[in-house]
Formats: C-alpha cells, sequence, structure tokens
C-alpha cells in the first residue's frame, strides 16, 4: 500500500474549522482527505499536536481531544500510519504533505472491512502548517462534513472498475435501496474513465477518435476492466425503469464481485448476467456518457456531494434530507442523525456520538466560545471570561498620578523663599516634641504584643470554617451562566439533576466537581473549571 495523490474534481468536502486562536479563526485550510476511515458527519475537534515520525508507524498514545497532526519523511503507506494512530486513541488524524497542491486525496489500493472505523484523516500541505499552525503552542481546530439537503436525496454510484471498492460501497448502497426504496429517477449509474496521458494503448478503448482508458491491475489490463464496466451498464439499461430494478442489479453486481472475483475475463462477467437473465452484450456508445478524470475511483454522490465512505452511507444517505425518514439511524438514543442542523445543545444529543449537538454544548457563551478556548493560552475575543488576553487600560491611573506630581513639583520652584523658611522652623519644633512620644508609644506596643502571644499559647488552636455549598435539585428557575451543561463530564443537566452551582454561577454534577476540586489539591485556587474564580473558601 502506498500514499496515493488524486486530484479532486469537486469542491471541498467539510467545513475546517480554527477556533483558537483569534488570528487563525478565519484562516481558509487548504485539504483533502482519506477516502477510507468516515466523514465526519458527527463533528471531530481537538488541539493540534505535532508528532514527526521516524517509522511507518507511530507508537505513543492520544488522549481525547486531540488533532493528532503527523509529519514523517520516509516512504510510507497512508493506512498503516493512520491505523497506528487510530490504534493509539486517535480519532482526528492529519497528515503533512510536502507537495503544495490544494486538492489532493489519500486513497488505499486495497479496502477491507477494517477500513472503516471511527476516525476522520485529512491531508494538508506542510508549508501551511510551518506558515501558520507551528507559530502557536496551542490550535483548536474542528472539521465536519459539509452534506447537501435535499427533500429527496439524489444518487450516483460511480463504478472505476476497482471491484475490491465496490464490492463495499455497493453492499452498503444495496442496504439503502432496500430500507428506504430509493426512487429509479434518483438514481443513477456512470462510468469514470482514466485520462490517456502517460497510459499503455492496452489500457485505453478507442471510440469516435477518443480514448478511454482505466488503470491496469495485476489480474486485467486497462481495456478489459473498461468492457468489463460497459457490459455490466448495459445490462442494467435493458431494466424496466422501476425501483425495483436497482435492486436486481445491485444484486447482480454482488454476485459478481463473489463469482469472478479477480476474474476478469469477459465470459466471467458475462456468465454472472446471464444468471440473471441478462443477455451477453455490451455497448461502447455508453462510453459517451462517461466522466474523464487524473485518477479515478468508485464510489458515490450524494446530492452532488463526493461520498466513498462505505459505513457511512446510511447516515450521509439520512443527513441529506430536509426531513430526515423516521427509520433513519439515531446517533444516540432520541437523537437523529441530523447533527449538522442543531442550533442549540440538545441533551439527548450531548454525547460523542451526536458530537455533543454540533459542538453546541460546549459552548459557555452564546458566542461560539467553547469551554477548551478558556486559558489555552490564546487570548480569544469572543470569549469573555477570557484570562489569556492582556489587561486594557493598564497604567492610566498611574499616567494621571505622574502628571500630578509633575504639576505639584513646578508649584514648589514658584513657592517663596520665606515660606520655605518657615516651613524649616517648625519642623524643627515638631521633631524636638515628637521623638521622645514615639519612642514611649513604640514601648507600649511592644509590651502588648509580648502579652498576645503569651495568651495565644494557651489557647487552642483556630479552626477556619470552610463554607459549603451543597447539592440541589435543579429546576429551570435556576439561574446559571452558559448551558445546562457539566463541562466535567460532558452531560447535560436534567430538570430534578442533583447538581452543585457556584458562587460564580456555574453548574456541575456533585461528583464531578467534587473529583475535579480533589485533583487539584496543589492548585491554592482550587478554581472553577469553566472561569477559574477561585473557590478555596468553599467545601463540597
Amino acid at each position: 500500500m502506498f500514499i496515493q495523490l488524486v486530484f479532486c474534481l469537486i469542491s471541498c468536502q467539510g467545513k475546517f474549522t480554527v477556533h483558537s486562536p483569534d488570528k487563525l479563526r478565519d484562516l481558509d485550510i487548504p485539504y483533502s482527505f482519506a477516502n477510507y476511515g468516515n466523514p465526519a458527519i458527527v463533528p471531530k475537534y481537538g488541539r493540534i499536536r505535532y508528532e514527526f515520525l521516524s517509522e511507518c508507524k507511530f507508537n505513543g498514545t492520544v488522549s481525547g481531544e486531540t488533532a493528532l497532526l503527523i509529519d514523517y519523511k520516509i516512504e510510507c503507506y497512508s493506512p498503516d500510519l493512520i491505523f497506528s494512530a487510530y490504534e493509539a486513541g486517535a480519532n482526528f488524524i492529519i497528515i503533512l504533505d510536502e507537495s503544495d497542491s490544494l486538492s489532493y486525496n489519500i486513497s488505499s489500493p486495497y479496502y477491507t472491512d477494517e477500513l472503516y472505523e471511527d476516525f476522520t484523516a485529512l491531508l494538508i500541505p506542510k508549508s501551511f502548517y510551518i506558515n501558520y499552525f507551528s507559530k502557536y503552542e496551542s490550535v483548536w481546530i474542528s472539521y465536519e462534513f459539509d452534506y447537501e439537503k435535499s427533500n429527496l436525496p439524489y444518487v450516483e454510484l460511480i463504478l472505476s472498475g476497482n471491484r475490491n471498492q465496490e464490492y463495499y460501497i455497493v453492499k452498503d448502497l444495496l442496504y439503502i435501496v432496500d430500507k428506504y426504496h430509493l426512487d429509479y429517477n434518483n438514481f443513477k449509474i456512470r462510468i469514470d474513465y482514466l485520462y490517456p496521458i502517460d497510459v499503455d494503448n492496452e489500457d485505453c478503448i478507442t471510440y469516435i477518435y477518443n480514448s478511454y482508458c482505466a488503470y491496469k491491475n495485476y489480474f486485467a489490463s486497462g481495456s478489459l476492466i473498461l468492457q468489463n464496466l460497459l457490459a455490466s451498464l448495459t445490462f442494467y439499461n435493458t431494466f424496466p425503469k422501476i425501483n425495483d430494478s436497482i435492486h436486481i442489479f445491485l444484486k447482480y453486481l454482488l454476485h459478481l464481485y463473489d463469482k469472478c472475483k479477480d476474474d476478469y475475463s469477459i465470459d466471467c462477467n458475462y456468465n454472472a448476467i446471464n444468471d440473471y437473465g441478462g443477455s451477453i452484450i455490451y455497448n461502447e456508445t455508453l462510453l459517451l456518457d462517461a466522466h474523464g478524470n487524473k485518477d479515478p475511483d468508485s464510489h458515490l454522490v450524494i446530492n452532488g456531494k463526493y461520498f466513498p465512505w462505505f459505513g457511512s452511507i446510511e447516515l450521509g444517505y439520512c443527513s441529506s434530507f430536509y426531513n430526515i425518514p423516521f427509520n433513519c439511524l439515531y446517533c444516540f438514543t432520541s437523537c437523529y442523525t441530523d447533527i449538522q442542523s442543531m442550533q442549540t445543545c440538545i441533551p439527548d444529543c450531548n454525547n460523542t456520538f451526536c458530537g455533543y449537538s454540533n459542538l453546541n454544548c460546549l459552548e459557555i457563551e452564546e458566542t461560539k466560545c467553547y469551554y477548551f478556548m478558556l486559558n489555552d493560552g490564546n487570548c480569544n475575543s469572543v470569549c469573555k471570561l477570557e484570562k489569556d488576553c492582556p489587561e486594557e487600560n493598564n497604567g492610566q491611573n498611574s499616567q494621571g498620578s505622574s502628571s500630578n506630581q509633575n504639576n505639584n513639583n513646578s508649584g514648589q520652584g514658584n513657592a517663596n523663599s520665606t515660606v520655605q523658611k518657615d516651613e524649616i522652623s517648625v519642623s524643627i519644633i515638631l521633631i524636638a516634641v515628637l521623638i521622645p512620644i514615639s519612642f514611649c508609644f513604640c514601648g507600649a506596643i511592644v509590651i502588648i504584643s509580648v502579652r498576645v502571644i503569651i495568651k495565644k499559647n494557651h489557647k487552642s488552636p483556630t479552626v477556619i470554617q470552610s463554607l459549603r455549598l451543597s447539592a440541589v435539585r435543579y429546576n429551570s428557575n435556576m439561574k446559571i451562566r452558559g448551558d445546562k451543561i457539566c463541562v466535567i463530564d460532558l452531560m447535560g443537566i436534567h430538570e430534578n439533576d442533583m447538581v452543585i452551582i457556584t458562587p460564580c454561577q456555574h453548574i456541575f454534577h456533585p461528583q464531578c466537581i467534587r473529583e475535579w476540586i480533589g485533583n487539584h489539591t496543589n492548585n491554592p485556587d482550587r478554581s472553577c473549571p469553566i472561569c477559574k474564580t477561585s473557590l478555596r473558601e468553599f467545601c463540597f
């Protein structure tokens, strides 16, 4: 396996956002993605962690809320790098590439069930990282797939001849067809061919003065692969234009992949077609409807969006409805898959499976200020509770005092000598009177202090009493700051839940805040995890 750069013929598929620091927030990030893993229909977010690898494997561990950025200079297979990072705990992985191209994808030369896991892998130019991200110790980013919605999603099946990849896509598509009764008028099949650039003649078919090519593999030339695609598409065009035709054709494709596997002889395909009652012929005119590509792969297109991620096809299809069908998957109990449309924190969606309600449950202010942005070392203007910003108007008072002092000095310079002499005479008299009195006063203070110390030694030590913050049952009339979420365990607060509300009006589950304070006893402030207000005077 190897890193394969695939030039896209489509626009960027998702929303790649910098949340912190301020200076990078509106940055447009050039990126592409792996066509395995998942597309991040549920947002992925984290703080960038840079790792340079001297071997084709990540050997460390990765904690939550991390965007692992991998740099390397040796020749490696992308799945090896990405899977080793995933096994170490990363689910948001970014590969640095020396190329400055703005549209390239990471593909795998071979696809298995293991290629669908809960990770999203992106690719960005190394020069971009150096120019921007590397200049900050703390950079928080997020990524989510930006799907298109319609009343009834339009689905295209794109075939390029990679049977290994097509098997998983067709299998998932058949499930969608059967469960959601995909309409024939909202479905299309198309061939993608390779542009005839530096391609052997045996890998191409010439039709009406144009060359149509395909990648050869260990078992067949490109021209033979194209003949198989034409035979399959010709068979589909003989079907009546009804919904059941989609089901039958997809069943035939799965039968072809199982029956013939790596046998690309046209006779094997014809036998599979005969098994489903078809005729043994193919129509080259179908090439006129094919699309050329610099590096074609097999995939779906849903409402115009490139979608190669088998294992996520149902999520992608359901999310593309304006009104999600009742039988669509839930990302979690009582939470629909339509993450992108969520504008507030929905308690049932406040979990990793639902992206914390499209990250809204991670907001502590209604200005897109997320809890992870506070005290991260960056000044974030959207956060009112931010303590990383320099204090404004510092020194104004001292400047005023300095100005007054200069004015006073100027006035003193204009005083007459007679007044100065009178002041000196009065000062000498006062010194002569006050010195003896001062000695007496100091002596009295010493005597009183000694007596106090002696009495104190005969008393029991003073105990400083902490103010107790007791747990209460939450109701919607209670005044709190931010959303109804405990930012320690990131779970929602519901009516009648036992909670503790701090003096700074932030709300937590009792056990969470107790453990938080207990784990931070070395911190003399015993501070609120959100706004860092000291809770040293309180016990829980």
